[in-house]
């Protein structure tokens, strides 16, 4: 599952992903990314 929001401030665009990823052991690791274009 990916989730992605952006937001644009003064002309520069924002990024936020979060993405659920599921392991062999039946546990969930979520991976947080986020920088600006």
């Amino acid at each position: 599952m990916k989730m992605t929001m952006t937001r644009s401030v003064k002309g520069r665009v924002r990024y936020y992903t979060l993405e659920l990823i599921p392991n062999l052991f039946g546990e969930w690791m979520l991976v947080r990314s986020y920088g600006s274009i």
